[in-house]
């Protein structure tokens, strides 16, 4: 059975006796049992509270064990504006941590314990003058870097706390210096573990540390300072290395990259003969690029920059136009036309099947007592070339090279032309009379020469009259009827004619007895 009209504080006396039918049953001797009943409950003492630098309060009644001895539980509330939580732990536990994290500023805190007896009043335990504060911890294991993809730095830290399930319990402090101006230092402030910076400039050095404060604007000690540079803005750089293996042109930036731990990408601008732009980007674990060697990419243009965060610089021209010449022509010949007193340059057209723009040049010289002299370039785009009006007497020479998409090849060894001459006389005809028969034979073999001769003029007079006849050369003789053929009056006048143009006139003598 159950007593509940029992006072606080009293002792009470409890003997069992057993009665049968109504009659007390003598039975063996029960002990009495001595009970006694708690204290009223009193006001508790203050206990203790701590807030730690983890986003947790802590509260310590282990000062008042002897206190609390026969008290079942204690009691916590927390409470600001319409907000209240309440904690109710076995006295024993004698401490208890809990979590801050949901409130946006320190809370209340009351305190009550409870026994048999009852539950004592609640006490305010938050009290400033008596409440112990830790100072924030100084953030540790900064980090402060670049950033990879544009300019501006990173920076983080670990502690008091960056659990981003809990914010706003810290804040954290940061100043930035830039050593170059360091009167100018800038302050920062985040709740976060980490911040990033955009307001940097190239080429600059900044130092950053950071210091933690609590909600109630305890300030914790700053960190050392950590320093990090900016890149440079980059300039135009030097032309990277380009080999020829052959069939392909390599072009090589590994120095560029070792040389610049900003560097981010490299850019390669490649302007094809047709006027398309191609530029292509690589990041800095790529260090080479392969171009493979074609006809069609005879005459291409190629352009090297490199950018770091800072921005990309100019781009440089890498020359590579000898590495994609095109061959000389094959089988330069020159011939003579007799008629239109010309030269028929000719050679083998190799690039016809490619469809790439090709051009020729043909370049000639004069050879004058011994003196080269250039007179003239001549460009098509044929694999041959007409050139009039040679002159009687000069030696000619020409080569040729080819030009496709304006980058020219070397010349063809030089080819000389046939010497073109007017005529001459390296044996006199033959004059003979028989009756009234003029007869003028030549040797057409002791004549032939280049231009061949292709006339003979011959002009038959005594100053009275005169007869003038132009024959074939390959005739090789020339008769005539005459009345004068032994008068020492006639007079024989011989001439030759090729295409270069006419010999002087030789007098021929006249046939006497």
């Amino acid at each position: 059975m159950s007593f509940t009209d029992l006072q606080p504080g009293s002792t009470y006396v409890y003997k069992l006796q057993t009665k049968f039918a109504g009659l007390e049953v003598e039975t063996e001797t029960i002990p009495e049992i001595e009970v006694h009943t708690p204290e009223a409950v009193y006001t508790p003492i203050n206990p203790m509270i701590t807030k730690t630098a983890d986003n947790t309060w802590a509260i310590d009644w282990s000062g008042q064990l002897e206190a609390h001895k026969g008290n079942a539980r204690v009691h916590v509330v927390l409470t600001k504006g319409d907000k209240l939580q309440w904690f109710s732990l076995p006295a024993s536990r004698l401490r208890y941590s809990f979590p801050i994290c949901s409130w946006n500023e320190d809370p209340y805190v009351f305190y009550a314990i409870e026994n048999a007896a009852g539950t004592s009043p609640y006490i305010f335990v938050r009290d400033e003058a008596e409440f112990v504060k830790n100072k924030p911890a100084t953030p540790a294991t900064i980090t402060i870097k670049n950033l990879p993809d544009h300019l501006g730095h990173s920076l983080s830290w670990t502690g008091p706390s960056n659990d981003r399930t809990c914010p706003g319990r810290y804040v954290y402090k940061i100043e930035r210096t830039d050593w170059a101006t360091p009167a100018l230092n800038k302050v920062y402030r985040t709740s976060w573990g980490g911040s990033t910076f955009l307001d940097v400039e190239p080429g600059k050095t900044y130092g950053y540390r950071v210091s933690a404060i609590d909600d109630d604007l305890y300030t914790g000690e700053f960190s050392s300072w950590m320093n990090v540079t900016t890149p440079q803005l980059p300039t135009t750089p030097n032309v990277p290395v380009v080999t020829n293996n052959g069939a392909d042109i390599v072009i090589n930036w590994e120095e560029h990259t070792k040389a610049d731990d900003h560097l981010q990408k490299i850019h390669l601008a490649l302007v094809r003969p047709t006027g398309h732009l191609d530029v292509k980007e690589f990041p800095r674990t790529t260090t080479h690029f392969t171009l493979s060697v074609s006809p069609s990419d005879i005459g291409i243009q190629l352009y090297f920059a490199t950018e770091t965060n800072a921005g990309q610089s100019g781009f440089v021209h890498i020359p590579v136009e000898h590495h994609f010449s095109p061959a000389p022509p094959q089988g330069l010949s020159v011939e003579l036309d007799e008629h239109v007193l010309s030269h028929h340059i000719t050679w083998d057209c190799a690039w016809n099947s490619v469809s790439v723009e090709v051009n020729y040049r043909v370049k000639q010289w004069a050879k004058l007592d011994d003196d080269k002299v250039v007179i003239a370039h001549f460009d098509t785009g044929n694999n041959h070339f007409v050139y009039p009006n040679v002159l009687p007497g000069v030696q000619y020479i020409y080569k040729v090279r080819t030009i496709v998409n304006g980058i020219a090849s070397n010349y063809t060894s030089p080819v000389e032309a046939f010497v073109v001459q007017e005529p001459s006389f390296d044996t006199l005809p033959r004059v003979t009379c028989k009756g009234n028969l003029l007869s003028i034979r030549w040797n057409k073999a002791k004549l032939l020469m280049v231009p061949r001769i292709s006339k003979v003029n011959i002009l038959v007079t005594d100053n009275k009259w005169r007869e003038f006849k132009t024959i074939p050369f390959e005739q090789g003789v020339f008769q005539m009827k005459t009345n004068w053929c032994y008068s020492r009056k006639m007079k024989i006048f011989f001439g030759l004619s090729n295409a270069a143009g006419h010999s002087r006139y030789l007098k021929l003598g006249v046939p006497t007895f």
